[in-house]
């Protein structure tokens, strides 16, 4: 299958498998058997890199025979795109090797994907293995059998029509190859139009922050290769580049995928990848962190490349344990694309995978689409420490040798000081926080400055969440990685004792949220005030502050594009105690999930309607609840009562 010899050393065997995936992988080799064959060329692969597997194939070959070098192989034939494989021409009896050799050398696979070593295979296929025999031992040895051996008995006519046959492939062939490489020079209409090479796309930058653009939340258009198979699904992940050697499970039911995937052990999100993409974080949520950027990864490049595929029920398990799942995933394709409005969508045909993990960090709309298994991940999220702090933002690449971080009762305040020009450093800045609101809900206050907390900076900035959201997780999205963020810092306060915090709904007008009374909400109108009710626990989560309560809060569209209700943005709670808490974004998405049989709402289109659950974590004395909602210059504070 490699077509190397029995000694061939390991050097010259990995030559011969990147040069053979290179010509026949899918994305490369557009003929209908490129597919099995770059799986046999895997498998093969796969015995003979490892020196036991190779020890133990070598054993089961006959030993005491040897033949005569055989006759120089012709190189496998691959069709040019768009033309027509023709069958190769007839190989002589003594042939080494056969198509029905090649088929029966693999290792045999099970279920998963997973090769076998099984003896007895390997022992009905050993005399079809290519052997080495000397001359005198060659005849006692029975000639394996060759599919296109030709008759012995009929070697007129057939002959002649078999070489007329070859050199008619060989005429249209180079015709089509000729109109391939020679960019069409007949102008014809046989060969379609191929997609240019993979390559990396620049993230546009946008002429202005505020408003962000339209985009579109559909799948883009890809090249069709196909209706969707478990074999193409699972020759396409299963490679050195991609999952190869983590796929637990591939299944395909009615156009539903259903995934299993081992998370790496070193943190990498795909095997192609250098190094892991996580800075040095190195706590609880560094399971979740990884999960989520696998999950993004793996969405938005299978629903690109497959165009009919139609749902991902996906499972990630531990890198140590396949039966330790630690987070799951449900996703129709119509969730898929739903990107903040700033990035626009992604095509799968012209990115990489390293594109596909930078947008998972920047797009932290991806809480939506799945979620951890594990009650400490939560709490973690909903209470974290300092080192929860500093770690979350080391995984945005933010050096935590420059990072201070102090927690006390008057907030968060963290101590960035890294020698950097003004414009960069902005952009940190802005970076820290949309990455601490968007991850720890429980958040309320954030201080960030130029200096150790605690002693005077020549350039501090706070917020608080309240401003947080009035400003928008978009605009902060654009700000940070559009390398913008001065524009956007300059609208906030100094320090954590700004009155702008103390008040931060100056300007902001009270207004009710019925239907044809509001005419001051930007995005979103609540149709009626929502209800709630009361739970000990929420699927497998239990309360971290003594209950959960569960507010129905039914909602219009009023935009001009479709979009999230991104519920941190919009609400929070507060009680009559004079305490504020955040949605639960993991605990929403596992009731919604589990409880109900449904995945989270999709984006919405302008002028639809939805009815968003809202899961707060809160305290048992808690009463007097009100739902706070705000949406930029508009704000509505709602009673809501028990069910």
């Amino acid at each position: 299958v490699l077509q190397v010899d029995s000694s061939a050393e390991p050097e010259v065997i990995e030559a011969s498998y990147r040069a053979l995936s290179k010509k026949y992988h899918p994305d490369r080799n557009l003929s209908p058997d490129a597919a099995a064959r770059m799986s046999q060329i895997n498998a093969a692969f796969n015995v003979l890199r490892d020196a036991s597997r190779r020890r133990d194939y070598d054993q089961l070959r006959p030993k005491n025979t040897t033949t005569a070098p055989a006759a120089p192989r012709p190189n496998p034939s691959s069709a040019p795109s768009g033309s027509t494989t023709a069958s190769p021409p007839p190989r002589p009896a003594s042939s080494n090797t056969s198509a029905n050799n090649v088929n029966s050398s693999r290792p045999a696979s099970n279920s998963n994907g997973y090769s076998t070593s099984n003896p007895s295979n390997h022992r009905a296929t050993a005399s079809g293995s290519e052997t080495s025999a000397s001359p005198k031992s060659a005849s006692k040895e029975r000639p394996a059998p060759n599919l296109y051996s030709e008759p012995a008995k009929k070697p007129g006519i057939l002959r002649w029509l078999l070489i007329l046959g070859v050199l008619l492939v060989a005429v249209v062939g180079g015709f089509f190859l000729a109109e391939t490489f020679l960019d069409n020079p007949l102008k014809t209409h046989l060969v379609a139009n191929q997609p240019p090479a993979n390559q990396p796309v620049a993230t546009p930058t946008l002429p202005k922050l505020t408003p962000a653009v339209a985009f579109s939340t559909t799948a883009p258009a890809a090249t069709p290769i196909g209706p969707v198979s478990r074999e193409l699904v699972f020759a396409y992940l299963n490679n050195p580049e991609l999952y190869e050697g983590r796929l637990s499970e591939v299944l395909l039911v009615d156009n539903v995928l259903q995934l299993k995937v081992r998370l790496s052990k070193n943190g990498r999100i795909v095997n192609g990848l250098d190094s892991p993409l996580l800075g040095s974080a190195n706590d609880e949520l560094d399971a979740l962190r990884q999960s989520e950027l696998t999950a993004y990864t793996l969405t938005y490049s299978l629903f690109g490349r497959f165009n009919d595929l139609k749902t991902i029920n996906l499972s990630l398990s531990d890198a140590a344990d396949d039966r330790k799942i630690v987070y799951r995933a449900q996703i129709p394709r119509a969730q898929a694309y739903s990107f903040s409005s700033w990035r626009g969508t992604l095509d799968a045909k012209t990115l990489s995978q390293q594109d596909y993990v930078r947008a998972a960090r920047e797009d932290r709309i991806i809480l939506h689409l799945g979620g951890p298994t594990e009650d400490i991940v939560r709490s973690r999220v909903n209470q974290p420490d300092k080192n929860n702090l500093r770690d979350e933002l080391a995984s945005w690449d933010l050096n935590p040798g420059t990072l201070d971080v102090l927690m006390d009762s008057n907030g968060v305040q963290i101590g960035y000081y890294a020698v950097r020009p003004d414009e960069e450093k902005l952009a940190d800045y802005a970076k820290i926080f949309y990455a601490l609101y968007t991850r720890f809900p429980g958040l309320d206050r954030i201080q960030v400055q130029d200096n150790v907390p605690g002693t005077a900076a020549k350039y501090s900035r706070a917020s608080n969440r309240a401003l947080f959201n009035l400003i928008g997780p978009t605009d902060w999205a654009q700000a940070a990685f559009d390398s913008r963020g001065r524009e956007l810092l300059d609208r906030l306060p100094t320090t954590l004792n700004s009155p702008q915090l103390a008040n931060p709904a100056q300007g902001v007008t009270e207004v009710l949220v019925n239907p044809n009374v509001n005419t001051l909400v930007k995005n979103w109108q609540i149709v009626n005030p929502g209800t709630s009710s009361r739970f000990s626990q929420i699927s497998t989560f239990n309360t971290i502050k003594g209950q959960f309560v569960l507010v129905k809060v039914p909602l219009k569209n009023l935009s001009r594009e479709a979009q999230w209700p991104f519920p941190n943005a919009y609400f929070s709670l507060a009680d009559a105690q004079g305490r504020f808490y955040q949605p639960d974004p993991i605990a929403t998405l596992f009731y919604i999930m589990d409880v109900e049989k449904r995945t989270p709402s999709g984006p919405v289109d302008p002028g639809k309607d939805l009815e968003m659950k809202l899961v707060f974590d809160i305290p048992l004395n808690a009463s007097g609840l009100r739902l706070l909602f705000q949406d930029k210059d508009t704000r509505a504070s709602l009673p809501i009562t028990a069910q």
